[in-house]
This record gives C-alpha cells, structure tokens and sequence, in this order.
C-alpha cells in the first residue's frame, strides 16, 4: 500500500480522522452528525457518510469494531469506528499538529469490553454535543481532550478525568474536567476519586493552561445525580468546584453563568 499523498484526503477526511484521535471510538451516527450535517435529507447525509467511511476503511485508515450500537438492525449508524494502524503510523501527514508530539506505539485496534465501549461512547457523545452546541453559537469549543491526553499530573497527585475540555462563552473562558459516570462505580470508588480532585485544589495547584479546571460529574439518572451530590456535600467542597448533573443536560451547564475572562 502506497504512503498517503497530500491529495489523498479531503479536509472531511482530516476532520473525520483527528476526531476518531481525539476521542477513540465514534458511531457512525455521531460521525452523522459532527461532519455530515449540513446534507439536507438524511438519506443524503447516510450516503455521503457511508461513502466517506468506506473509503476510509479501504484505506486502511478506519476500522470498525465487531459489535454496534443497537445491534444489525441498526444498520452502518450503529458501527463502532476506531482509527487503524496505517492512521496511527502515517499520523503526520493527516494531522501535522501531532508532528513532535509523543505518539503511543502503533498497534490494530485492542480487545475491548463493552463496558468499556459504552463508557467512551459517552465521553464522545459529550464532545458531539458540546460541537452542536458551538454551531447553536451557544459556545465556543477550545479544545477537547479525551482519555489519556485528559490526564493531568501535579506534585504527587494524578487525576485521570474521562475528558478535559475549554470554552468560551460571551467572552468568557471556562475550563472542565469531565467524568462520566454510568452507575457501574461503587460509590466508595467515585468518593475516593473527587477526593482527588478537591486534594489538587487543597494543594494549589495550577491546572493545564495554568487554569485548575471546575470538575463536572454526569450521571444517567435523577436518584445517582442526588447520591453524587451528597457525595460532593459530605466532602465539603468549594462552592462552585464540583457539579453533578444528569447527562442529558450537563453540556447547558458548561457555559456557566460566571467564568474568567481569556487572557
């Protein structure tokens, strides 16, 4: 197989690819709707994707995993879309941003557990809805990172937040560290974890960009919200630190109503 050309690729195609790198698996749904939004009839925007994927696929650079979301009967919508290992290695020449960074070693796509894949399809619908929202020109989305560039270290603490994000809003910045919550944690476990995060605080420490971000903890469910918020309560943290919202409206919250002004 040839190395890829400058020509090879549109920028739908770079778009397409540095989002698969960003956040690790995408359904083609969610694929749908962050780069084929703009078709007009949805059968349009069905086969502008499948033709775009299926190139990309013949390319060697995207692959799918072996199960979908909503099973066959969900049809190339419900694919699970992760980038190959022709992506990882050829990384330069669609993403010049990465030149100079530390790149993982390459590898074909892992064994996962659906537990898992349920989890990151989560912190990836999160990033597709914060970039509606930016179209809505409710916010602006600086930057998105997910797991592992989302982990931070400071001294002798490290947090590994499911996705750090930044926005601007009305001329306002704002900086979040995401957890996704699926009620699959024990308690116990979810309280030892914000206990990390509120020692970062208690420690001083400034956070990526010289910013410490607020913490936002979503939950799938009215009663796990209010389990999680007594949580936050009993660990006495900072007014404003910690919120916990539902999933469904967690992205109308990232604007906030106060933040600090860019720099």
């Amino acid at each position: 197989m040839r190395a890829l050309q400058p020509d090879d690729l549109s920028p739908r195609d770079r778009a397409i690819l540095r989002d698969l790198a960003r956040v690790r698996l995408l359904t083609g749904a969610q694929l749908e709707r962050l780069h084929f939004s703009g078709l007009t009839t949805g059968n349009a925007r069905g086969s502008a994707r499948r033709r775009s994927l299926g190139r990309l696929g013949r390319a060697g650079l995207v692959t799918t995993l072996p199960r979908r979301v909503g099973g066959v009967h969900a049809g190339s919508a419900g694919l699970i879309y992760t980038l190959d290992a022709r992506a990882h290695r050829e990384r330069p020449l669609w993403d010049p941003e990465s030149i100079g960074t530390d790149m993982a070693r390459v590898r074909r796509p892992w064994a996962i557990g659906w537990m898992f894949i349920e989890h990151t399809l989560d912190v990836a619908e999160f990033y597709v809805r914060a970039r509606e929202a930016e179209w809505a020109a409710t916010l602006h989305l600086i930057g998105y990172d997910a797991e592992p560039a989302s982990w931070f270290s400071a001294g002798n603490l490290t947090i590994k937040p499911d996705a750090y994000l930044a926005i601007e809003a009305a001329g306002w910045e704002r900086h979040w560290w995401l957890e996704v919550d699926r009620a699959t944690e024990s308690l116990p476990t979810i309280r030892r974890k914000l206990s990390r995060y509120l020692a970062l605080f208690q420690q001083g420490s400034p956070g990526p960009a010289g910013v410490l971000p607020q913490v936002l903890v979503t939950a799938p469910v009215d009663r796990r919200v209010e389990q999680l918020r007594d949580i936050v309560t009993a660990l006495a943290a900072p007014e404003g630190f910690i919120t916990v919202s539902t999933f469904a409206r967690a992205v109308e919250l990232i604007p906030g109503e106060q933040a600090r002004p860019p720099p």
